[in-house]
């Protein structure tokens, strides 16, 4: 053993490892001395200790023993060489950093069995922990899940027990568990203030999984403020970021981790999170396994309170790009999901991508979603749910759900996002009963169903939304009294049948609704039936329709289906058609209400007619008694 700058610093300059050499200066200059001068940090070189390096030869002692020359405090450095180990190697003391030079370090574990591997590297109620520039190759082996509490078996690269202030940065991880078993490459369980940062992953069960299985083992550890972020991780069998409570657990202060920069692709499933406080940034996920016939699952799935997902590029997801789900109480678990039974509260999804390659196939026919939020849960809220500013591409299935059908959703906003080419409804909020739902400022282009369809949500808001070239209504609000319906654009819908769809549609039940200011007509085709349809099937019941405009449209402004003799109450209606004539109309469809203006007036006659009754033509009344 030596110390650090004297016999090290110089040699490695000179070996061309700069890089090295700042990270040792860096390590000695963070030492100090009571008088101020640099208290120079203890090192060791695995190959001092006995350690070949050749790939075939046991190094397990040798690294073990090189590590324990540190034990109060220093650096291990494994230089260009292949080390075989048979067995776990721990870390003994805190302030401790094993550093390589890259992919040139290697570190093989050939030894496992179906359900069983070896834990390369373990860490237990230790601080400062760094490990730095190192090659992990497991033997693709591992326990999925031990008996609870227990590590043994499960083939990670990398566990950090109970851990503080630690990191695992800059190194490579290969076959750390495989199909069907193992846990990840590097494992935070319970800890606190760990990173894992600049790490390449491949071809490992999981890629990076924080949570807090050791409170198995001690319930005061918990998982807090761990850091993921810049790593590349590809062709995992699992997740390749996952942050779980272990499910069923309470919140606490269990998790308040930041997922960030992270680029995930060909995996079978994106960034699972189980808890609360977490912040999902700057991810770049492509999910091409689904593209390449695999199946797999969410881009984001996440349920649990206060987690923001922002400024994420998803693409190709087999089921939905963002997935806010309560689970199943009790710790059921769902096919595809972690183990919950969580609230999912104070969830903002705001600003991503989410897009689709042309040419994907359906995937699965019922998932394949932009954002999805659904309560599946029969004792935990969904609530304070805030999407907006997203941009969603050629969605299989809705651009933007809101699944209440099972359970209510609470205090929903949709504001400002864009949907473009999807396979069904561009956003659809269904089955929510507690009054807060608001649709505001969304851009709804070309839609396999609806542009926007509301069902079920009692006071809500549609506001100052664009829906366009839909092949049915541009707005449908069903089942949803006293609700608001303005200032919005809608136009070139009903493309499927000629006639058939209007430009916003209001039925079922959906009384007392005011609809005020909104722009509905065709610029290019006369596909759209009307501009908007009015159908209350509750008997006297009543909307506000008052300063709507229109363009062109087949069959005209409104539609009342007298089978129901339903009232209307319309006030002001700019869209009621005004014409100028000789004579009341023969011809053409009328609704009540439509005037027009007598073009050849005389003393004692009357200044035009007016529509009593629609139809075609209708029934038409003089009015304006001109004086003799």
């Amino acid at each position: 053993m030596a110390d650090l700058r004297i016999q090290v610093t110089e040699f490695m300059v000179g070996a061309g490892h700069a890089t090295l050499a700042d990270t040792l200066n860096r390590l000695s200059l963070a030492e100090h001395n009571t008088d101020g001068t640099h208290k120079y940090i203890p090192w060791t070189n695995v190959k001092t200790l006995g350690a070949i390096g050749d790939g075939a030869t046991n190094d397990t002692t040798a690294i073990q023993n090189a590590i324990n020359a540190v034990a109060t405090g220093g650096l291990v450095f494994f230089p260009a060489g292949t080390y075989l180990i048979t067995s776990e190697v721990t870390i003994p003391g805190n302030n401790i950093t094993l550093i390589g030079v890259g992919k040139s370090s290697k570190i093989l574990c050939n030894t496992g069995s179906t359900d069983n591997g070896v834990n390369m590297l373990t860490a237990l109620s230790k601080s400062g922990i760094v490990i730095e520039k190192l090659y992990f190759q497991n033997s693709g082996y591992g326990d999925t899940f031990p008996t609870v509490g227990s590590y043994v078996g499960m083939g990670c690269g990398i566990i950090f027990k109970n851990c503080t202030d630690s990191i695992v940065r800059d190194s490579y991880f290969y076959k750390c568990g495989g199909s069907g078993q193992g846990v990840a490459a590097i494992y935070f369980s319970s800890s606190k203030r760990c990173t894992a940062q600049g790490n390449i992953i491949t071809e490992c069960a999981n890629g990076i999984n924080s949570d807090g299985w050791y409170r198995n083992v001690d319930s005061t550890a918990r998982s807090t403020c761990n850091n993921i972020i810049g790593n590349t991780i590809y062709t995992t069998y699992g997740q390749p970021i996952v942050v779980d409570i272990n499910g069923g657990d309470t919140f606490g202060e269990e998790v308040g981790d930041n997922i960030v920069g992270n680029i995930l692709y060909n995996n079978k499933y994106g960034i699972g999170v189980v808890g609360q406080k977490v912040n999902i940034t700057g991810n770049h996920i492509d999910m091409n396994k689904y593209s390449s016939g695999g199946v797999g699952w969410d881009g984001i799935y996440v349920t649990g309170n206060f987690i923001n997902i922002s400024n994420n590029i998803i693409t190709n997801a087999y089921r939905s790009g963002i997935m806010i789900y309560a689970n199943d109480a009790g710790g059921t678990a769902v096919a595809g999901y972690p183990v919950g039974g969580l609230a999912a509260r104070d969830i903002v999804v705001t600003s991503n991508i989410i897009k689709w390659d042309t040419g994907i196939g359906s995937g699965d026919a019922g998932g394949s979603q932009g954002i999805r939020v659904k309560n599946g849960n029969t004792t935990s809220a969904v609530a304070r749910i805030t999407i907006a500013d997203n941009q969603i591409y050629q969605p299989r299935n809705y651009g933007i759900l809101l699944d209440g059908t099972t359970q209510t959703l609470g205090d929903c906003i949709v504001k400002n996002n864009r949907v473009y080419t999807s396979g069904n409804s561009g956003i659809r909020a269904g089955g929510i009963y507690d009054n807060s739902l608001n649709i505001e400022g969304n851009h709804v282009l070309v839609c396999t169903n609806y542009g926007i369809e509301v069902s079920s949500a009692p006071k809500c808001r549609v506001l100052n939304n664009m829906a366009a070239a839909c092949t049915k209504h541009g707005i449908i609000v069903d089942q949803s009294s006293r609700s608001q319906i303005a200032f919005n654009t809608v136009r070139d819908n009903g493309t499927l049948a000629a006639g058939t769809y209007s430009g916003i549609y209001v039925s079922g039940g959906s009384t007392l609704c005011t609809i005020i200011g909104n722009h509905s007509g065709n610029l290019t085709t006369s596909n759209q039936g009307y501009g908007i349809a009015i159908e209350d099937v509750t008997s006297g019941g009543r909307c506000l329709v008052i300063a709507n405009t229109y363009t062109t449209n087949v069959t005209g402004n409104f539609y009342e289906n007298v089978l129901y003799g339903n009232t209307r109450f319309l006030e002001g209606e700019a869209g009621q058609q005004v014409k100028y004539a000789s004579a009341a109309p023969t011809s053409g469809t009328w609704s009540v209400g439509d005037i027009v203006h007598n073009t050849v007036p005389t003393a004692g006659g009357f200044a035009g007619w007016i529509c009593v009754t629609a139809g075609a033509p209708g029934t038409w009344k003089t009015f304006g008694a001109i004086s003799a």
